[in-house]
C-alpha cells in the first residue's frame, strides 16, 4: 500500500517475471523499490516483446541468455537521499551475470518515466532504432563489465579520510 502511494509509477509485472524488492530498515514502510525482470533466450524474445522486428534486432545483436528488465519503480520519498533506480538496476545486473546472461534489455511499460532511460544509459544501455516499433527498448552487452573502483583515502582529504570507519 505504501509503495502504491509513494512510487514513481506503478509496476505491473508479467506472471513470468521475478521481482526484486529493495527494503528499508524503517519498519512502517519497508519496501522502497521494485524491479521486475526475467531471463529469456532468443526463442523467448518475441513472446516477451510482442514485436517481431524488435525481437529480430535483439537476436541479431546479442547471444546467449538475456535479462529482460520489464519494470522499475521506487519510493519518491527515499529517492531524495539515494539513487534507488541505480541501486536496483546494479543489483539486477549482478544477479543476471550470475545467471550467465550475456545481454540485458530494458523493455519498460509505455507509462514508464523517461528519467529511467538516463539510469539505463549510465549503465551502458543503448536504445535500439525507433523505426522498429513504438515501444522504447534499450540493450546492453554484459560480456565485459567494467568496474569503477575509487581509492577512498586519495579521494577524501583530511580530516575526513583518516577515521577507521572510512578506511574499512
Amino acid at each position: 500500500d505504501f509503495l502504491a502511494r509513494h512510487v514513481s509509477h506503478p509496476v505491473h509485472p508479467d506472471p513470468r517475471d521475478s521481482l526484486m524488492l529493495m527494503r528499508s530498515h524503517d519498519e512502517p514502510h519497508p519496501i522502497i523499490g521494485v524491479l521486475s525482470m526475467r531471463i529469456v533466450n532468443s526463442v523467448g524474445l518475441y513472446p516477451a516483446l510482442g514485436n517481431a522486428e524488435q525481437a529480430d534486432y535483439i537476436r541479431n545483436h546479442s547471444a546467449g541468455r538475456i535479462c529482460l528488465i520489464t519494470g522499475l519503480s521506487f519510493s519518491t520519498q527515499y529517492a531524495r537521499h539515494y539513487d534507488l533506480p541505480q541501486l536496483l538496476l546494479t543489483d539486477a545486473l549482478f544477479h543476471a551475470l550470475s545467471d550467465d546472461c550475456s545481454y540485458a534489455v530494458y523493455a519498460p511499460p509505455e507509462d514508464a518515466p523517461r528519467e529511467l532511460e538516463d539510469v539505463m544509459r549510465r549503465s551502458g544501455f543503448l536504445p535500439i532504432p525507433q523505426e522498429l516499433g513504438r515501444r522504447t527498448l534499450m540493450l546492453t552487452d554484459m560480456r565485459s563489465p567494467v568496474a569503477v573502483i575509487q581509492n577512498i583515502p586519495t579521494t577524501l582529504k583530511a580530516p575526513f579520510a583518516s577515521p577507521p570507519a572510512v578506511l574499512a
